[in-house]
């Protein structure tokens, strides 16, 4: 038996720099809160197959500022697409993982492109954040993610001991970053 040394021992096997996760239709999420008011809160998001925890109010503060930013792009998209065909066993779902440990920086882009049978125009909306891209495919998934990052900011809040520094709420009118 060789052993060998490495200095990667301790890091993480594998890690994923990107992925693309699409939001359509009506989504629902519940909010789990651990350790509130200490240096080791956490705040866990559980949103369709999604998994985000959220370590600062800083944090939710920004993912919700990010969503926010897409506003002025509403209107190039449908009211609700119909909902996607299942892909197998409900078990076997895509889950995707995300801690927020500060601040996410952002990108909103509307993009659009022709059908494969080149019948008409798809548009949607890219959201540019850290490891993830969103794709925002219609009004119905762009509300309902609004709704539960606003309910998110909100309980981070009052969660995380930075709450009263970043309480400023980005889906206002008078939301300065």
């Amino acid at each position: 038996m060789v052993k060998q040394a490495t200095s990667l021992e301790g890091s993480p096997v594998a890690v994923v720099t990107h992925t693309i996760a699409r939001i359509r239709g009506t989504q629902a999420g519940d909010i789990t809160v651990y350790h509130a008011q200490t240096p080791t809160a956490r705040m866990a998001l559980t949103w369709g197959g999604l998994l985000m925890t959220f370590w600062s109010a800083r944090a939710a503060q920004g993912v919700l500022e990010g969503f926010a930013a897409a506003r002025p792009l509403l209107a190039q998209l449908v009211r609700e697409l119909p909902p996607a065909r299942p892909t197998g066993e409900p078990f076997a779902q895509q889950t995707l993982a995300l801690d927020w440990t500060r601040r996410a920086t952002y990108a909103v882009v509307a993009r659009e492109e022709l059908a494969p049978d080149k019948s008409r125009v798809i548009r949607w909306i890219d959201i540019h954040m850290g490891p993830v891209t969103w794709q925002i495919l219609d009004l119905a998934g762009y509300r309902s993610a609004m709704e539960i990052l606003r309910r998110a900011h909100s309980t981070a809040i009052g969660v995380f001991t930075d709450g009263p520094d970043f309480d400023a709420d980005p889906t206002r009118d008078d939301y300065t970053p």
